[in-house]
């Protein structure tokens, strides 16, 4: 019943019934990491598109970014390559045969951007909130509940990406920019007093909090 295969330690197990799995682990032949690595793995291999779901297209653009909010895990939400923005329910399912999920918000190209939308985040506490980025260098929050800009941070380059942290533990906004730099944005002071420089001869094209 082992697992062990011959080569590289680090992918030496083959995703196999996950009871077997359990099962070396519980008689000490398994490490927690490698569990979690065949577990992932097993679970990637799953992965397919759906054949009777789908989500709404809209003609002449096409999506850019996406994220979907951590309160409810429910709402989808969606930048376009046209400067548009839009949430997707993505717990409304239709009961039977194939369908679409439900837009439940569109704001059309130059309501919300004027050019593409490189990056989007959900408030990290309630879906209230959300905020984007975009190529006309900025950093838009928005209230999903009056379907309203709330703020509009100004930069000095495109945003190529933006990440809002999952904790409550600071309100910033990192985004990563054209020049090079990534700006913190306080979603408190309305500001972004501080600048991060590392990055040399590029834009900054991924940015996360820990």
């Amino acid at each position: 019943m082992a697992l062990l295969q011959d080569g590289d330690p680090e992918h030496r197990y083959l995703p196999v019934a996950m009871f077997k799995l359990l099962a070396e682990r519980e008689e000490g032949n398994l490490r927690s990491l490698a569990l979690e690595r065949a577990v992932r793995r097993m679970r990637s291999e799953l992965v397919g598109l759906s054949r009777d779901r789908d989500v709404q297209a809209f003609a002449g653009s096409s999506i850019m970014c996406m994220c979907m909010d951590q309160v409810e895990d429910r709402y989808l939400l969606c930048g376009y390559k046209d400067g548009s923005v839009s949430i997707v329910d993505a717990e409304h399912t239709p009961v039977k045969g194939k369908g679409t999920y439900e837009t439940v918000l569109r704001m059309e190209k130059r309501q919300a951007h004027r050019y593409n939308v490189t990056g989007c985040a959900w408030y990290s506490l309630d879906t209230g909130m959300y905020m984007t980025g975009s190529f006309d260098a900025t950093v838009k929050v928005w209230d999903a509940n009056r379907e309203a800009n709330a703020h509009t941070f100004p930069l000095p380059d495109k945003v190529h990406c933006i990440a809002m942290s999952s904790s409550a533990r600071h309100s910033h906004v990192a985004a990563g920019c054209g020049d090079g730099y990534v700006y913190l944005c306080d979603l408190r002071s309305g500001s972004h007093h501080h600048t991060l420089r590392g990055h040399r001869g590029s834009w900054v094209t991924s940015a996360a909090w820990r």
